[in-house]
């Protein structure tokens, strides 16, 4: 019953105000009415208030006269209680039934069996690595055959094989490139996923690639070598012919390697 909220603060309200006498009553008589109701016990009252896990139940019976029990009727997985004929109330007898059967259920988590222990104990990691474990391990087949190895292995297999193909001079890398290889091919052999594998060749391709201008380059460094030495035995060679007989024709190709030197030199 809540007709206006708070029937007493309403009555006083309505009499401070200076209502009609009709309105007072109205009142008065609702505060009576929820006053008999806070008084009067409720028709239905909360015993217990147990959750079950899936599969569990509880039955709890009080036996009347001459009546039987019910465990011979229920299957062997199921808790029974049975509460002797007394002088309480039914409220106090299945109160005291519940208690029973929640301490029973407390003893029986606090002492596992050694041989079932209790499921849900292991944290997350661990069932994650017992899970890693339990699929990299090959499974042996009755037959004699070879144990077979999982899809994931085998992945697992193939990433690392390709990530050892390559061949790479470290010793002739620079040493930033050298250090971005080491980290991406480390982290990848500890957990090789798809994306550090890939990673790790990029890295790879890249050094390859920079191997391959730092060799372009030495190469043409000694090209160059090879054409500056020939440019000063020409220059040597011609000079030598100067000196033993001078002619115009001589004096001329002198010239001519001296200007390939310097060009060579500069």
């Amino acid at each position: 019953m809540n007709l206006a909220g708070n029937q007493a603060k309403n009555l006083f309200k309505s009499i401070r105000t200076g209502n009609s006498p009709s309105v007072v009553g109205m009142w008065a008589a609702a505060t009576v009415v929820d006053q008999i109701r806070k008084r009067k016990r409720p028709d239905k009252e909360l015993l217990l208030r147990k959750k079950l896990k899936p599969g569990q139940s509880y039955l709890i019976r009080v036996p009347g006269e001459g009546e039987a029990s019910l465990a011979e009727q229920v299957p062997s997985d199921t808790v029974v209680a049975d509460v002797a004929d007394s002088e309480e109330s039914i409220g106090s007898q299945l109160l005291s039934a519940a208690a029973g059967l929640i301490s029973d259920a407390a003893e029986v988590r606090a002492e596992p069996a050694a041989d079932d222990p209790a499921p849900g104990r292991q944290s997350r990691r661990q069932r994650r690595r017992e899970r890693k474990a339990a699929a990299a391990a090959p499974v042996a087949d009755e037959s004699g055959a070879p144990p077979k190895v999982s899809r994931r292995a085998q992945r697992r297999d193939a990433r690392l094989a390709t990530l050892h193909e390559a061949d790479v001079d470290r010793e002739a890398l620079p040493r930033r490139r050298r250090r971005k290889l080491g980290r991406s091919e480390r982290r990848a052999e500890k957990r090789p996923t798809g994306r550090r594998t890939r990673k790790a060749r990029k890295q790879q391709k890249k050094a390859t690639k920079a191997l391959n201008r730092i060799a372009k380059k030495q190469a043409k460094l000694r090209r160059a070598d090879r054409k500056l030495a020939k440019a000063e035995a020409t220059v040597e060679k011609r000079q030598g012919k100067v000196d033993e007989r001078s002619s115009r024709r001589r004096r001329r190709k002198l010239k001519k390697a001296e200007r390939a030197l310097t060009k060579r030199q500069g």
